[in-house]
């Protein structure tokens, strides 16, 4: 009974506090922050970044061959797809390793 006591007071507490309360009651504080402002005009475009697709195929043929190999190992890496021409597991186990051991003698 105390733990729902306290739940009831602490998401009473949550909701006191929230600063949508604060605006205004009800629902109307909710679609005043998610309705856009009429008054604001829209931002123009960047005029520095040149339009159509050719931009990042210029920006990737301007990089060196080790920038563009260390570009596609990160991406490699970070996708969890395996790796091509990684190196294949080696065994560990030198020749002496596999011999059988001498049989113990009995005493």
């Amino acid at each position: 009974m105390l733990s729902i006591l306290r739940f009831i007071v602490i998401v009473g507490a949550i909701f006191y506090y929230s600063p949508v309360r604060q605006q205004g009651e009800g629902t109307a504080a909710l679609e005043a922050l998610f309705t856009p402002k009429a008054s604001a005009p829209a931002a123009p475009p960047p005029s520095t970044a040149p339009e159509g697709p050719g931009h990042l195929e210029t920006v990737w043929k301007a990089l060196p061959d080790s920038a563009k190999q260390a570009v596609v190992d990160k991406i490699l890496t970070s996708s969890g797809l395996p790796v091509a021409d990684a190196a294949k597991p080696a065994d560990t186990l030198k020749p002496e390793d596999r011999a059988l051991a001498a049989p113990k003698p009995r005493t």
